[in-house]
């Protein structure tokens, strides 16, 4: 999440989990998920740590390697164009859909539902004839313990990020994303 919201709000995030009892593992692969009688029980990471925990959670990267064979361009998902077709006649929808926003111009990849929904709505309309690109401005919302996190925009890695309203120590802030002179994401 940190690539997704910077290291600034990504400290705070961090502080947050951490003084509510979880413990972040950052850079640690998850070697194998550990279960007893159909049960979550743990984790084994690749630093040869063990954790015994009844929750774990890892990020996300699309399966693909079914299609390297295929023809078809892959690349942090399967790459399609503005209207999510990655050849004539294979439109995508979900997270692993890598697909062009005109509107940002560049490739995006989402892992979101709603994402998932809208895709859906555009790829029928693309298959019905409208020929219309998909290019919404991406946005995600997040409840981490009592901190409700919503997001508008584009991530950038090096974005320089500035707080608009409200106080980071209080937890209650807009922050501005703002790269080459221009606002990339908002974060509330």
């Amino acid at each position: 999440m940190a690539y997704q919201i910077g290291p600034l709000v990504g400290s705070l995030l961090g502080e947050l989990h951490t003084e509510r009892g979880v413990r972040l593992r950052f850079g640690a692969g998850v070697r194998e998920l550990e279960g007893r009688g159909g049960r979550f029980t743990g984790v084994s990471l690749t630093t040869g740590e063990e954790q015994s925990d009844d929750m774990v959670a890892i990020g996300a990267v699309p399966a693909t390697g079914w299609l390297a064979d295929s023809g078809l361009r892959v690349d942090n998902g399967l790459v399609c164009d503005s209207r999510c077709r990655a050849a004539e006649g294979i439109c995508l929808v979900g997270d692993v859909a890598r697909w062009h926003n005109g509107r940002l111009g560049t490739l995006l990849r989402l892992e979101s539902r709603t994402d998932a929904t809208e895709q859906a709505g555009a790829v029928a309309g693309d298959i019905l004839g409208a020929d219309t690109a998909y290019c919404p401005v991406p946005y995600f919302w997040t409840d981490q313990f009592d901190a409700r996190i919503q997001v508008h925009g584009a991530p950038h890695p090096g974005a320089e990020v500035t707080t608009t309203d409200g106080h980071l120590a209080g937890g209650r802030f807009v922050a501005l994303y703002r790269h080459e002179g221009r606002t990339t994401r908002v974060l509330g």
